[in-house]
């Protein structure tokens, strides 16, 4: 017994006797009928009673079974009873996600906007707050394999927002009947949204890079003008992470729509931005508004990075500028950056305890 209760799908390291890990096993064997028809004794045979955090579970369990059996091409008809009556209001981050991902697949796209907008309000991430595991919970997610990779338990650390949105936008126009007018729809609201009330403008500016970079792979029309509605809303927000910032630039430059300069430069100032994106971004600089332009911009980036590429980018156009005392400093930058560099590089004769003793006397 001992051995079979160690069993797991190797599809998804699900226990194999759990509710995750017979739906996953099924589905290796079971046509999209086959799977319809296994979802209702699924649902039944997993119903929590009684105790509302049971309930929550079981309405994760819900939520994830959709995202497979519609991965699986389980007809939508078959997929809607799983997600009437979901409690948005107690749902965290990933449950929403799931939530606007089964709803844009369910429904029209005007319809399933609101969903998506529910998903990137401000604070999800800490609904739920974590609950003690008795032995009954602990028991009941065990049965739903829920303490397993396949779905994140409320009691872990929240996974990164962006990981779980790109699967919300397709990557081919089949895959779906309103897959090009869901992409579509997200590209024209996303914007309206960044800036207001209850919304999370760090992750909606993400989730808006997704779209547009999704639109450009389709072949969409509306990719050009999504880019710069990213670089438009990046220009907008007053306060953006460097993540955020990074993606953001890098989508826009990618689809040739770069962002304004001087949105760059303020991005520059607080340490915003990737310091791998510098170089290319003075390069670019240089192309739009010369030597000067791009020298300064670089110059005031060097207060927090010595990226090499950027020390390598500045030497070229002081060199081509002809500013011999802006080259000698450079050069002296790049040396004292070489130095300190080969210190961190270069294995220490104290142990990690002697150091850490070493730095609190100090």
């Amino acid at each position: 017994m001992a051995g079979q209760n160690q069993r797991s799908n190797r599809g998804d390291a699900s226990p194999l006797f759990s509710a995750v890990g017979l739906f996953s096993d099924a589905e290796k064997y079971l046509d999209r009928g086959g799977l319809a028809a296994l979802l209702p004794p699924l649902v039944q045979a997993t119903k929590a009673h009684g105790a509302p955090a049971l309930e929550l579970w079981h309405q994760r369990y819900r939520l994830w079974l959709a995202e497979r059996a519609l991965k699986a091409g389980v007809a939508p008809d078959q997929v809607r009873p799983l997600v009437a009556g979901i409690d948005l209001a107690k749902a965290r981050r990933e449950d929403l996600v799931r939530y606007a991902l089964a709803q844009s697949r369910l429904a029209p796209a005007a319809d399933a906007l609101p969903t998506l907008k529910t998903a990137l309000r401000r604070g999800a991430e800490n609904q739920q707050a974590s609950v003690a595991l008795d032995i009954n919970m602990s028991r009941y997610l065990t049965g739903l394999g829920l303490r397993t990779g396949s779905v994140v338990s409320m009691s872990a650390t929240e996974p990164p927002a962006l990981p779980l949105f790109k699967g919300v936008f397709p990557m081919r126009v089949e895959a779906w009947s309103g897959a090009r007018e869901w992409v579509e729809a997200a590209g024209k609201a996303i914007p309206a949204w960044i800036g207001t009330a209850g919304v999370d403008g760090d992750l909606a500016l993400q989730v808006l890079a997704i779209v547009a970079l999704r639109q450009s792979q389709l072949g969409l029309p509306d990719a050009a003008g999504t880019a710069r509605e990213l670089s438009r809303a990046l220009g907008q927000l007053d306060r953006v992470s460097t993540p955020t910032a990074t993606l953001a630039v890098a989508v826009a430059e990618k689809m040739s729509v770069p962002v304004e300069s001087a949105v760059i430069r303020k991005l520059i100032a607080g340490g915003r931005l990737d310091v791998r994106q510098l170089a290319g971004l003075v390069q670019r600089a240089s192309e739009v508004e010369g030597p000067a332009a791009a020298l300064a911009l670089g110059e005031s980036a060097l207060s927090y990075t010595q990226n090499d590429d950027l020390l390598r980018e500045l030497e070229a156009l002081a060199r081509k500028s002809g500013d011999e005392g802006l080259l000698r400093r450079l050069n002296g930058i790049r040396a004292q950056a070489g130095e300190a560099r080969a210190k961190f590089e270069a294995p220490s004769r104290t142990t990690p305890g002697q150091r850490i003793s070493m730095s609190l006397r100090r």
